[in-house]
């Protein structure tokens, strides 16, 4: 990875890190644009604890893979931000990754609505590079307005966008004319554990399967 690929960070991305930090989160619209045409996915995985986030790293390094981090529901975003880019700065720096939140929209009613646009807009500015929106609990009728409503960050900072309708299902988009799917891989089973090496072996079996390539023994 070259020095170049830092001109890409969002704004308010580089607005948050260090002056000297080449921690290289990209928005994953970007990411997408670049992987689709070859048909790779783009890993995320669920980062509660620095440790998982030190094992995803290393193991994104090995498979030579882009990696998304996911914020832990109930998370403080900002926060969460400086412990994943002090893991970053400290083992992948220059390597491209993808930086995940989720809002749930509650209810259709327009409390609710500005509610879950309140939240867009904090991980937006704690500096994540994509939001996933969780339209499940509302009527069908109602998720295209609510989306466009909760997506308002995203389209105004350029960050990726995925949608949830229906429950355990998540498709990720990109914003144009109309919705373009495009398929990202996940991982909830890479859990915090008192041994790194555990954490570092889920990792590099889950990264290896993504990009298709095999682990590394």
């Amino acid at each position: 990875m070259r020095a170049p690929l830092l001109a890409f960070r969002p704004a308010r991305v580089v607005e948050r890190l260090g002056p000297r930090s080449a921690a290289c989160p990209l928005s994953s619209k970007d990411l997408l644009r670049a992987a689709a045409p070859l048909h790779l996915p783009l890993p995320l995985v669920r980062a509660p604890t620095p440790g998982v986030m030190r094992a995803a790293l290393v193991a994104a390094k090995q498979a030579r893979s882009v990696l998304g981090l996911g914020l832990p529901a109930g998370a403080d975003p900002e926060a969460w931000f400086r412990r994943v880019i002090e893991a970053v700065d400290g083992l992948a720096a220059l390597w491209p990754i993808f930086l995940a939140g989720e809002v749930v929209v509650e209810g259709a009613e327009p409390s609710s609505l500005e509610a879950a646009r309140a939240a867009a807009w904090r991980l937006a500015d704690a500096g994540l590079t994509h939001l996933a929106v969780d339209l499940s609990r509302l009527p069908a009728e109602a998720r295209a307005d609510a989306l466009r409503v909760v997506a308002e960050a995203a389209l105004e900072r350029g960050l990726g966008l995925e949608c949830q309708v229906e429950a355990g299902a998540a498709t990720g988009v990109t914003w144009g004319a109309n919705f373009t799917a495009a398929r990202s891989a996940r991982s909830s089973a890479i859990a915090s554990s008192k041994r790194p090496s555990t954490n570092m072996a889920r990792a590099s079996e889950f990264l290896a399967r993504a990009s298709g390539r095999r682990a590394p023994p």
